[in-house]
């Protein structure tokens, strides 16, 4: 078969430019690190698995992870007996692993030669796979077709500006596509962007994006007297613009858009929680707005209530991650990076606060913001002097502000249930993997 004679033709050149790049690059080095272990960690994982059915479910890193943790949990709920194994491909995941995840087994997927495939699945021997999002990988695909097992993916999303549409690949990406035995999109517009490729769409279905479960119940489960959010309680005295997930294409149209609002006397707050708070990043951050007069203050100097720092500063930059979530809750409107880069970043969660979400022009990967606009409860802004303007309109107007913020959390509420809907079809294909509980009998 051509793809495959394709495939495994370029896949050595490419892992072998990942580790050149590597040489130069933490976080891509980090990638080759924690893989040295990979087989010696599984094989000491896997006698804690119980004797039922196992379902592997495959991420790339947290945010998929996000959206297919609301399948396995209720997997876990409802089928008790089943093994619920969780692959993934980025270092990042690395933190959620040690407060734990919704899996009886987490453990990283090997690089995507065949050898390794097939030393992965006579390990682990899963009754069904499933990808989550869009992390597909050729050679475990195809090992998994010839073992007869049976293979899903959740939360489908292709993008109209997708690479994966080129003339000159399309043909390929839908020889793998053609390869999964369901596909179950997060919206319409994923569900037809998937069949365009030239799927029959029987085997294709739009059960909605249980990323909006999962935003909901992150919500619920902040509790009222959360440390961090009673600590910061003190420190928002008026109105509070939080910028999140900003990288520094956003930052260059964020920062003179706040001193030009503060320089004419507006009185608010504002939050910037940085994508990546790297030291580097975070003192960059901190000079830029020195350069307008403002001194901000990290939330660790606020926390340890440092000397000599300014902790009534009306900016305050999270100096960590994980934090994000739960301080839109402090927030009145917000902001989300990746915008001004090449992507944007979750748009849900600050709608899950009923506050109205600003966004920079590249929203194409994000049905959720482009909806977000269309009911005027997230907009588009192009340049610094948009962004200043649209802040400062709902600075001044409150009653436009909370309406913008009623409609974004209406589209959360709207689609709640995808995580139901997407087991009811899982069992409904798979019969086998979940009969009796999943206890493998």
């Amino acid at each position: 078969m051509m793809e495959k004679v394709i495939y495994r033709a370029v896949l050595p050149a490419g892992l072998l430019g990942f580790r050149l790049y590597s040489l130069f690059n933490e976080k891509a080095r980090r990638v080759f690190e924690v893989r040295k272990k990979l087989f010696q960690n599984l094989k000491s994982e896997l006698p804690n698995l119980g004797k039922g059915k196992r379902v592997l479910i495959h991420i790339s890193s947290v945010g998929e992870y996000l959206q297919a943790r609301p399948i396995s949990s209720l997997i876990r709920k409802q089928f008790p007996m089943t093994n619920i194994c969780l692959s993934f491909f980025s270092p990042s995941m690395d933190r959620l692993l040690r407060k734990g995840v919704e899996a009886d087994l987490a453990v990283y997927l090997p690089f995507d030669r065949k050898r390794a495939m097939k030393k992965f699945l006579d390990l682990l021997k899963p009754d069904l796979v499933i990808f989550s999002c869009y992390d597909l990988w050729p050679n475990l695909i195809w090992e998994v077709k010839k073992r007869g097992i049976p293979l899903a993916l959740i939360n489908a999303n292709l993008a109209e500006n997708s690479g994966k549409l080129g003339s000159a690949v399309r043909w390929w990406f839908k020889k793998i596509y053609q390869e999964l035995d369901l596909i179950l999109a997060a919206s319409e517009q994923d569900r037809k962007m998937i069949a365009g490729l030239g799927l029959d769409e029987k085997n294709i279905f739009n059960t909605g994006n249980a990323r909006f479960d999962e935003t909901m119940a992150r919500i619920r489960s902040i509790p009222e007297n959360d440390p961090l959010l009673h600590l910061l309680g003190p420190w928002k005295k008026g109105p509070c613009v939080i910028f999140g997930s900003d990288w520094p294409e956003d930052d260059q149209v964020i920062v003179p858009a706040l001193a030009r609002l503060w320089k004419e006397g507006k009185q608010f707050q504002a939050m910037m929680a940085p994508h990546e708070p790297g030291a580097r990043k975070l003192e960059s951050l901190k000079g830029k707005f020195f350069q307008f007069g403002v001194r901000p203050i990290f939330l660790w100097e606020y926390q340890a209530r440092r000397d000599g720092a300014d902790l009534e500063s009306k900016m305050l930059i999270i100096d960590t991650t994980g934090k994000l979530y739960k301080l839109y809750r402090l927030a009145d409107i917000a902001f989300v990076g990746g915008s001004f880069r090449k992507e944007v970043h979750n748009v849900m969660e600050p709608a899950g606060f009923s506050i109205p979400v600003l966004f920079g022009p590249k929203i194409q990967n994000s049905l959720e913001a482009q909806e977000l606009v269309r009911r005027k409860g997230g907009l588009v802004v192009e340049d610094s002097d948009q962004l200043y303007r649209q802040l400062k309109l709902f600075l001044e107007d409150e009653g436009l502000r909370r309406e913008a913020g009623r409609q974004a959390y209406q589209l959360v509420l709207e689609n709640q249930g995808a995580g139901e809907r997407t087991l009811e079809l899982l069992v409904k294909n798979f019969p086998e993997v979940f009969k009796n509980g999943g206890d493998g009998q």
